[in-house]
């Protein structure tokens, strides 16, 4: 796999900043990737969002187990919130 698939982003704030979820190879290995993108600095490249270090790439096996402990955080969150 060459290329990166991108799944899908959602914007984090007004100053252009987006994560984006995408799947990429390293290693002959497929990873899962939720990384944080922002804006190039003026004059800087083609306008084309910049990865940060900002993010989490793991095998899909471990997005797996990992993901209904997201769903349970989340759901704790909105109870809080839903609380105050």
């Amino acid at each position: 796999m060459a290329e990166q698939v991108v799944f899908g982003e959602v914007t984090k704030t007004p100053q252009r900043q987006t994560v984006r979820v995408r799947l990429t190879e390293w290693n002959g290995r497929r990873f899962v990737d939720v990384r944080l993108f922002v804006a190039p600095a003026a004059g800087n490249g083609d306008g084309e969002p910049v990865p940060t270090k900002k993010g989490l790439s793991l095998p899909p096996d471990e997005w797996r187990r990992l993901l209904p402990i997201i769903e349970q955080a989340v759901a704790a969150a909105e109870e809080a919130t839903r609380e105050t």
